[in-house]
């Protein structure tokens, strides 16, 4: 892969799920492109967005 396609590619959280998914069951799989840091990162901050969403839009929720 090229290293200009690469580098925007490691943007994408779900890149770094696929990778630690494959490091988890393949033992030669090379580890130097993911990061459970970044993808945990990116979980929680969906979730605390998605929450923030629901607070906001609550009462047009309820009232729909």
């Amino acid at each position: 892969m090229p290293v200009d396609l690469r580098r925007w590619l490691l943007w994408n959280p779900m890149l770094h799920g696929v990778a630690l998914f494959r490091a988890g069951h393949l033992s030669d799989y090379d580890k130097i492109y993911m990061s459970p840091l970044y993808l945990s990162q990116w979980a929680i901050g969906s979730v605390v967005a998605g929450l923030c969403l629901q607070r906001i839009t609550r009462k047009r929720i309820i009232s729909a």
